[in-house]
């Protein structure tokens, strides 16, 4: 007689092109099987010294932080937690961390003030922008007062009577005339013309240019 066997009997794991493992687990209350069993307890166990010695440290952006990772990497080196391989990896990246800190201090304090000088030119601009909004409306405001008073100016034309339109018409005519003869400049007065008259000669006395007879 031929026994089938269940398809709970086999290692539950599966690979990257979606084949099941064969082997069967590792005991009847597991679903794996020893190997792929060992292999995930490695990583939980991997997974959670990462934890210690990065959760422990607190943030890496301090230079106690990174000092502190790295004295977990040696305890946990010392308790055979991790191998020599993976301690000398984590203390070569704690050494390019310390070592690369001062330079993105200097980066990072460059793009803050950059930060800062844009924020204050957005701040300007904005002002501005609410200087000329607030201008804009102010002229907006004027023009339509202007559109205002206009249009009370028809209304009371319109209710005038001809006769009190074309004496209004005559002042308002009248009015223009007298700005525009005093916006006109006066003529400067002409020079006076040079005097004709011969300068006068005392009785006696001989004419210029002409010799003395005594001479």
């Amino acid at each position: 007689m031929t026994t089938v066997r269940k398809h709970n009997s086999r290692c539950e794991f599966l690979f990257a092109d979606g084949r099941r493992c064969r082997q069967h687990p590792a005991d009847p209350t597991l679903t794996l099987c020893l190997r792929h069993l060992q292999a995930r307890e490695q990583r939980e166990e991997t997974a959670r010294i990462g934890d210690e010695i990065a959760g422990a440290a607190g943030a890496l952006n301090s230079q106690e932080g990174i000092h502190q990772a790295l004295t977990n990497v040696f305890a946990s080196l010392a308790r055979g937690r991790i191998s020599p391989r993976s301690a000398s990896v984590l203390a070569y990246v704690g050494q390019l961390m310390l070592v690369s800190r001062p330079s993105l201090e200097r980066t990072l304090q460059s793009q803050l003030s950059l930060a800062l000088i844009s924020q204050k030119a957005a701040q300007q601009e904005q002002k501005s922008q609410a200087a000329d909004a607030d201008r804009l409306r102010k002229h907006a405001l004027l023009e339509l007062e202007i559109t205002k008073g206009t249009l009370d100016l028809f209304r009371a034309l319109r209710s005038l009577s001809p006769e009190e339109f074309m004496r209004f018409m005559r002042f308002v005519h009248d009015f223009a005339s007298k700005d525009k003869q005093e916006a006109i400049p006066k003529p400067d007065a002409p020079p006076a013309p040079p005097s004709s008259a011969a300068p006068s000669q005392s009785p006696g006395a001989a004419p210029q240019g002409t010799p003395d007879a005594k001479s």
